[in-house]
């Protein structure tokens, strides 16, 4: 278990629709268990910083960590003792924000748990039987489910609603930084 504010989990899942393939990225803060998903076609660094800008925006506030898997967006490489090294474009949305990066080891996927199961639920429980126009359509639709839907379960493991413990969460979270990041 991790301490409130501590931490958020970040993954790209991919997802085909009748207007093409289309990634997912999502961000899961650890200790309420807070989702947030947005839809684009590209799984970039643009995609990525601009995506855990609009999350922290969200959540009221920024983690201390931010744990990602070896996504080529964040990690630019290893050290020879198997350590991540981040890709400078990282570190410098990192500091800016205020958080520390981590990875997981390679092959490791289970490190990351939770957002790992918020991908299988968001398969499950909005994607599977719905019908999408367009990708504007699509990002509205996960909107409302996570308003609607994900953030207001009783969650499995906690027993408690995700949004619920995100107010109490908030006060642990860094604040937002005052000048954009550029």
């Amino acid at each position: 278990e991790v301490a409130k504010g501590e931490q958020a989990q970040v993954d790209f899942a991919t997802f085909k629709t009748p207007f093409g393939t289309v990634y997912a990225l999502l961000v899961v803060l650890s200790w309420s268990r807070v989702l947030w998903v947005r839809f684009g076609f590209h799984q970039d660094q643009l995609t990525l910083l601009s995506g855990l800008h609009q999350a922290f925006r969200a959540f009221g506030g920024v983690p201390k960590t931010v744990l990602f898997d070896r996504m080529r967006t964040a990690v630019a490489g290893s050290e020879p003792g198997g350590g991540a090294v981040f890709n400078v474009e990282m570190l410098r949305f990192a500091d800016h924000y205020g958080f520390k990066p981590v990875a997981c080891r390679p092959y490791r996927a289970k490190t990351k748990g939770r957002v790992e199961r918020a991908v299988s639920y968001l398969r499950r429980s909005f994607f599977y039987g719905r019908s999408f126009r367009d990708l504007e359509d699509l990002n509205d639709q996960v909107s409302g489910w996570l308003a609607e839907t994900a953030n207001i379960r009783v969650h499995g493991p906690t027993g408690e609603i995700p949004g619920e413990r995100l107010e109490e969460e908030r006060s642990h979270l860094m604040p937002f930084p005052v000048i954009p990041y550029t």
